[in-house]
């Protein structure tokens, strides 16, 4: 039941179930010609952006409070999204850091509401239901929040170290674990995978040889697609099998599925209809990270042909983060995106639906 998120199969636990604020659906998604609008989210170290994945354009949604991270929908359209904001982790001034609420409809984006946080150097926040997860990097913690108290209390927690640099979360949807969580931990170099359960803070496993200073969690064909950010990789990981299933030892096995030959450094990952979107942009020191001057790449990998489609430069204006489509569906940074014309009530709705035919004639 743990390894239903990693073989990236529809979860029919809670983050799958019927919610109040995710059901239905009616935001516009289409182009004049009738064709799904792709369009990615980016945040950055200088701003929330739109990306046109056909015409390769990208359009400011909001700018002007620091440094901004991760992202999740606030209603079932995707009309609103909560994003991470925080002060640049080089010497900042502040270190108060929140989650703005964004209406994507407005030209800029406008600014709803925003709420405190508690997390510090917070490097992720993802939805899977009611739940809400952050990563409290500078804290050495995984905070799970909840949407019923208006996100104000940590419900559950788990303890990791400054050092390992917990920087990409993913929900395991183990209906006997609910407040399980995969996170992948940069620890400054050679990283780690930990399966965490919030509700006692205990690891129930701990893998290595993951890769060099990765980003991103997404499951994929009984492994993970992650990016090696260290090598300048995008990678497969599968991990080792578990205790009883002939399971010996720790490490995973690493499969480098496109390297950049000038050995970037790749951070922002979303899977959509069997593309790899990830962000790619030139090594540099933390203080120069949130730099006006600084662009970034967005890169198109197909997975199933295995062939990098296209890269563009965008004008992130600072290191990208997050590559993201929390309009489209709840679970866009930590697992597959089956279609782009849906919105997170109607990507739970079918996804649900699907779940229960398959159950219905005898499947997985």
């Amino acid at each position: 039941a743990i390894q239903e998120n990693l073989r990236g199969k529809a979860d029919t636990s809670r983050s799958m179930q019927d919610n109040d604020n995710l059901r239905g659906g009616t935001a516009d998604t289409t182009r004049n010609n009738g064709r799904p609008r792709r369009r990615l989210i980016l945040a950055s170290h200088g701003r929330l952006m739109w990306f046109d994945v056909d015409a390769r354009t990208s359009e400011v949604i909001h700018e002007g409070r620091g440094i901004y991270y991760g992202v999740f929908p606030a209603d079932a359209s995707g009309d609103t999204i909560w994003v991470v904001s925080r002060p640049h982790n080089w010497r900042p001034k502040e270190t108060r850091e929140a989650l703005l609420l964004i209406d994507v409809t407005t030209q800029p984006g406008r600014l709803v509401r925003e709420i405190e946080i508690p997390s510090h150097f917070t490097h992720d926040a993802v939805r899977a239901g009611d739940a809400v997860f952050l990563a409290d990097t500078g804290g050495g913690h995984v905070f799970e929040l909840s949407l019923a108290d208006g996100m104000r209390n940590v419900a559950h927690a788990a303890d990791f170290t400054f050092k390992e640099h917990v920087n990409t979360l993913a929900p395991a949807g183990d209906p006997a674990r609910p407040h399980a969580v995969w996170a992948l931990l940069h620890n400054l170099g050679p990283s780690k995978l930990v399966l965490a359960d919030l509700s006692t803070g205990q690891r129930l496993r701990e893998i290595t040889g993951v890769g060099n200073k990765c980003h991103g969690l997404v499951p994929w064909e009984g492994g993970f697609i992650i990016l090696n950010s260290g090598e300048g990789q995008l990678v497969k990981f599968m991990p080792p099998p578990e205790e009883g299933e002939g399971g010996s030892g720790s490490e995973g096995n690493l499969e480098v599925l496109w390297a950049d030959t000038q050995k970037t450094f790749m951070k922002g990952l979303t899977v959509i209809e069997g593309v790899a979107y990830f962000g790619i942009a030139e090594f540099g020191e933390r203080s120069d990270r949130d730099s006006p001057d600084k662009t970034a790449e967005v890169a198109a990998f197909d997975l199933r042909a295995r062939r990098l489609l296209w890269r563009e430069k965008v004008e992130t204006k600072g290191l990208l983060n997050i590559v993201s489509a929390p309009h489209v569906a709840e679970w866009s940074t930590y697992r597959p995106v089956d279609r782009w014309d849906w919105t997170p009530g109607r990507a739970k709705e079918e996804t649900a639906a699907a779940a229960a035919a398959a159950g219905a004639l005898g499947g997985d």
